[in-house]
């Protein structure tokens, strides 16, 4: 059975033409040893390419847990801050939100709180959906 992702109704004369995967950009401050850095290793690791189109920003690209997905994205750009008040805040802010309009992404999903402020900025900067786990 086919899902509402897979498959859309044209109207044209009945015909059916395949819908676009949606583009879900995944955010997060590092990879280091942590719940929501395992978490987001695992679903990056799993997440259905056939459905998804994926890509992968960090705020710094170091940490144990990214050999296991430096194979999957090897050019992950990284955006890395000192801190939210200085003009490299500005100026990373910027570059993402250059990015979002590049990759024409459609959902961020940010992964922790830094990710999840700097991606919350420029997705409103972008206009893009946007996905922020809430932290517990």
């Amino acid at each position: 059975m086919k899902s509402s992702l897979d498959i859309a109704d044209v109207g044209l004369a009945g015909s059916r033409e395949k819908t676009k995967k949606p583009r879900v950009l995944h955010l997060i401050t590092s990879f280091e040893v942590g719940g929501a850095e395992r978490q987001a290793v695992e679903l990056l690791k799993r997440i259905d390419r056939r459905r998804f189109d994926v890509s992968l920003a960090a705020l710094r690209l170091e940490g144990p847990h990214y050999h296991e997905v430096a194979p999957i994205f090897p050019r992950a750009p990284q955006f890395p801050l000192t801190s939210f008040y200085n003009a490299r805040a500005a100026k990373q802010l910027m570059r993402l939100r250059g990015w979002m309009i590049r990759e024409r992404a459609d959902i961020l999903h940010a992964h922790d709180f830094y990710a999840g402020l700097l991606g919350a900025a420029a997705a409103r900067l972008h206009v893009i959906a946007e996905r922020i786990e809430p932290l517990l």
